[in-house]
């Protein structure tokens, strides 16, 4: 799990709808544990709401997403 992980998650989730998790992992290049983590660590960070198995992006996500820019 690396940052190009972590940027490519951020990305998918800028456009602040709800993406359903599953799908996250059927596109990202990682395993699904390796998945959750990085999506544990997201939540944690207060860069994304997990409600149920819906993942969304936070103003702080929006706000790191600007500053890579």
């Amino acid at each position: 799990m690396g940052l190009k992980s972590l940027d490519w998650l951020m990305e998918q989730l800028k456009d602040a709808r709800w993406h359903s998790i599953d799908d996250i992992k059927k596109a990202i290049a990682l395993p699904p544990e390796k998945t959750n983590l990085l999506i544990r660590f997201l939540k944690e960070s207060d860069f994304i709401y997990k409600k149920d198995e819906k993942l969304k992006i936070t103003d702080s996500g929006l706000k790191f997403l600007q500053l890579e820019t």
